[in-house]
């Protein structure tokens, strides 16, 4: 079990809505001086999120903090 991933769901399924457009809130860097922007849009799974999560505190080691204003809301299946 991921890092990001709920314990569990009230409901097991949400309705995937397709993603058009472009993001217009939380497009600013709020906290610290760096940010990682999205070039396409889609949906951001748990996985990439914790790979990602990796990527940045063995880059940054103990020197700073990291900050992660995105969750993984909607469980996407295959199916």
């Amino acid at each position: 079990m991921s890092l990001l991933s709920p314990k569990s769901w009230k409901h097991r399924k949400e309705h995937v809505k397709p993603i058009k457009g472009k993001s217009a809130r939380g497009t600013t860097v709020v906290f610290g001086d760096y940010g990682l922007k999205a070039i396409t849009s889609s949906y951001i799974t748990n996985r990439e999120l914790e790979a990602a999560r990796k990527v940045i505190t063995r880059y940054i080691k103990k020197v700073g903090k990291m900050r992660l204003r995105v969750y993984p809301r909607v469980p996407i299946t295959k199916k």
